[in-house]
Parts: C-alpha cells; structure tokens; sequence
C-alpha cells in the first residue's frame, strides 16, 4: 500500500530559538580596583557559555573607562580577553567607573560595570621582624610606618593590627603610628601565626603586613625569709640544735612571684613539692599568697631541702634550695672560783 500526505499534513519540526540556545552566558572580570597613578590600570574578561561548558571565543568585546577613549578587549584565547589603560594625570582619590560589555550577534550580551580608585603608592613596615616574641604579661610598643613614595609618613589613615584599630595613636613626632601590643590580649603561652597589620588611606594604596608571634612563659623565682631574715636561694643556711632526744622546728616563708611584675602567684599545695629528708611537719598559704614551711629534724647533720612551685600553664616552674644545719650545742663549765684550798680530812662543795 501507498500513503501520501493529504492537506499539507507534516511531522512538526521542534526546535529552539537562537536566544534560549545561547542566553546562558556568564561573564567575569578580574581587576586590582585599587590602582596606583602612572601605572598602567589591567583589566581580564572570561567569556563562557555555561549551555554547553564552552568558552566563547572571538566575541567582540568593549570595555569603557570613564576617564578615557573606549577600546576592544585583546582575545587572549580559552575565553580571556584583556584591555589597559593609562592613568597618568589622575587625582589620588578620584573614582573611575569600567564597564565591559559584550556585543555578539545571536548570544545575549552582558555588561559589568565596577569602580577604580586612584590612589599613590605606598608602604608599610613595622619595627618587629616577621616573628616576635614576649613572655607573658609582657607589653611592647609597636611602630608602623606607613610611608609615602618620598618616605613621609601618611597621617589620617586607618590601621589595624590583629583585628584591633581602637588603640592606635599617631605620633607627630616620628610620623608613624603606636600601639600597645599587650600579650594577654591572646590565650596564653604558644604560637600565634600570620597576625595581619592593616593601613588604609582613601588617597594612598593600602598595604598589609604580616608577622607571627610566640608567648613564652613568663620568668618566676622565689624569695625566702626565716624570723623575717632573708635566705638566699640555692645557698642560703639555716642552723638549729640537737638537745636532749629532739631539735627546735624550723618555719621558713617562701613567695614564689613573676620576676617582670613583681605579682605573687597564686598556687595550690598540690601545685607545691618539698623534697627534704627532714621530717616537715606542715604547710600553710599566708594572705598575700605566700607559704610557710615548717621542718622538725630528729637527728645531726646537715641536710639539703628542695621546695619546687610549678604546674602553671603560663609560668615556669621555681626552686628554692637551702641547706639546714642540726648541731649539738656548744657546752662550757660555770663556776665562779679558779682554785679552792682544802685541808686534809675536810671537804669542800664544789657546785658547776
């Protein structure tokens, strides 16, 4: 059998427009928005479809600068197109307006469009290298000199260190700028990396600067007292007597404090280890933080006794090291007379 069409009756041909296949483009740009005067203002365009996962080649590309003649972009090929511009005679802190768009037949163009800043160059140093190092609780000045090309400091600028612009003072003096750098602003002893330091100027190109920084403990020692003399550390002696079948105890006061701020530390007795082969009877923590020991020896000799503070997460360990001397006392014989006569067959009381 044959069959043919009657009234013009045809299969429907479906198909898309041009402008529903080729509508998902995307455009970017990539572009320093911050842009020194003189110097030569880049801007990259990516042209892709996102339809098929393709870059977009050979596309007419225009990028206009609000400051200068209008041009093409360059086809760097793999979607990329490139234009320059110069940007000698501007103003520091004058606005520029880019705006990019595409001009393809059959594809949906788009256009971008960002700011500029013209600003004049800049740097930055601080007086500390890349690495600083405190103890804790200690403080140190920093100095950032945020400079022009000539070297003269930019006053008026806004500068963070760490996250923290409230305590930034500008010294008129040296033209740069102070902060207080305290250690306990961070958690403890310990590494601290890539702390970033900030300047921003609305006429003068911002400029970073980063450094790392290490807490180490802080520096402790003890001082010493016996009936409120002083002993001295790892060579100081205290001396006491062996009477009858015992000696006189022995109470020494010891403080263990920071050497950089002359603070007491507060610690526990399980903080605390006496290492003494004398007996030591008892320990008590006094008001202002200090401790008293007290020893009671049972035998002659001399003896060495360690007493350590420690376990604190932000400060070294301490000894304390002295040496107790038990003696017998020394003896003399009282009497009041040198020589006595006694005759023969009598007696004489005699009394020491």
């Amino acid at each position: 059998f044959f069959f043919q069409a009657v009234d013009g009756i045809r299969d429907v041909e479906r198909s898309r427009g041009l402008g529903d296949v080729y509508k998902r483009q995307s455009l970017s740009y990539s572009a320093i928005e911050e842009v020194v005067i003189g110097q030569k203002f880049n801007v990259t365009a990516f042209y892709r479809s996102i339809h098929n996962n393709s870059n977009v080649n050979n596309a007419p590309i225009l990028c206009q600068a609000n400051w200068t003649a209008d041009t093409y972009m360059n086809q760097l090929g793999d979607g990329s197109y490139n234009a320059s511009f110069d940007t000698a005679g501007r103003t520091a802190g004058e606005t520029g307006v880019v705006t990019i768009t595409t001009q393809m037949n059959w594809f949906v163009n788009w256009t971008i469009q960002f700011n500029v800043l013209f600003v004049e160059n800049s740097s930055i140093e601080a007086n500390t290298t890349t690495h600083l190092y405190l103890e804790w609780r200690e403080n140190t000045t920093l100095e950032i000199n945020y400079s022009d090309s000539s070297g003269n400091g930019i006053a008026g600028a806004t500068i963070t260190v760490d996250g923290d612009n409230a305590n930034i003072k500008w010294d008129d003096t040296k033209k740069v700028y102070l902060y207080r750098f305290n250690s306990t602003k961070y958690s403890g002893v310990g590494n601290y990396y890539n702390l970033l330091i900030t300047a921003e100027h609305s006429s003068y190109l911002n400029r970073e600067w980063l450094f790392n920084f290490t807490i180490t403990k802080g520096i402790t020692d003890i001082i010493g007292h016996q009936k409120g003399t002083a002993i001295t550390n790892s060579s100081g002696i205290i001396d006491t007597y062996y009477a009858e079948s015992s000696a006189d105890s022995i109470t020494i006061t010891l403080q263990y404090y920071h050497v950089l701020t002359s603070d007491p530390l507060d610690v526990d007795i399980g903080d605390i280890n006496v290492n003494s082969s004398v007996p030591f009877s008892n320990s008590v923590k006094q008001t202002n933080l200090s401790w008293s020991f007290t020893f009671d020896p049972n035998n002659t000799g001399q003896f060495s006794i360690t007493i350590t503070f420690g376990n604190q997460v932000n400060y070294t360990d301490c000894s304390f090291i002295f040496q107790l001397r038990v003696k017998k006392p020394n003896t003399v014989i009282l009497g009041g007379i040198t020589s006595v006569d006694v005759y023969y067959n009598t007696y004489y009381d005699f009394y020491l």
